[in-house]
């Protein structure tokens, strides 16, 4: 019987610049899908045939996942992320020892999660270029230089409590009976075409189909909400 391991369990390790950073998280999930294109095999003699498909060319790979902002800059590289769009690598281990690789990750989406009663978090989403599986484990791939740098070495780790004292949405005053607060930023990233003629010819399995290599970043977008009890003194529900 297979043992099946626990996203929970899992150890999350960015490396960026050569560096490897250790996330603290409790919650990711990645994947990646095949595109499938169709087409006719109908003939004069058989009309009723299915249409035969060809798949040669991968789709992004896609990722989540939630940490929190500490006081130390142990996370900190994912905000730096977040901001200038730089790609990075993430590499999953699971207590069975599996490890698996998202290659030239980009951060589309990161959502400040303010709120008076937990920690300050941070939630992103984004791309990879293709997620992989690596065989052995995660310390036999640390000591061959796989993954570059090494664990940092356990320090205090400070977790942020927000206190919202004042909060102001233009020049109004919005501070009383606020329970939370979310500033989300999100980035428009559009990946370059990556489909060519050679590539779908040598494409036979998963490993020599055609993955994304590089992108395009847009704009960036800010946005938020502001979730507050209503007061019995409250002439309005909605403004802006």
């Amino acid at each position: 019987m297979p043992d099946f391991s626990f996203s929970k369990e899992a150890e999350v390790r960015v490396v960026y610049g050569g560096t490897r950073y250790k996330i603290d998280t409790n919650e990711i999930s990645f994947g990646q899908t095949f595109q499938e294109k169709s087409y006719e095999v109908k003939t004069l003699h058989n009309q009723s045939s299915f249409e035969g498909s060809v798949i040669n060319q991968a789709n992004p790979a896609e990722f989540s996942l939630n940490t929190p902002l500490l006081q130390e800059d142990t996370n900190k590289v994912l905000f730096d992320r977040l901001l200038d769009s730089a790609t990075f690598d993430i590499y999953i281990s699971t207590q069975s020892d599996d490890v698996w690789k998202l290659e030239t990750c980009v951060i589309q989406d990161g959502n400040f999660e303010i709120n008076k009663s937990r920690s300050l978090r941070l939630a992103i989403s984004g791309e990879a270029s293709k997620l992989s599986k690596y065989s052995g484990t995660i310390a036999a791939l640390t000591a061959d230089g796989t993954i570059p740098g090494s664990d940092p070495a356990v320090t205090t780790t400070t977790y942020i409590v927000p206190i919202i004292t004042t909060l102001t949405l233009g020049s109004d005053n919005v501070s009383s009976s606020v329970i939370s607060v979310s500033v989300e930023l999100q980035n428009d990233i559009e990946w370059n075409a990556y489909n060519t003629l050679q590539g779908a010819a040598a494409a036979t399995n998963a490993v020599t189909s055609m993955y994304p290599s590089n992108f395009t970043s847009g704009t960036k977008i800010l946005g938020g909400s502001i979730q507050k009890y209503l007061e019995d003194t409250s002439t309005s529900v909605l403004t802006w």
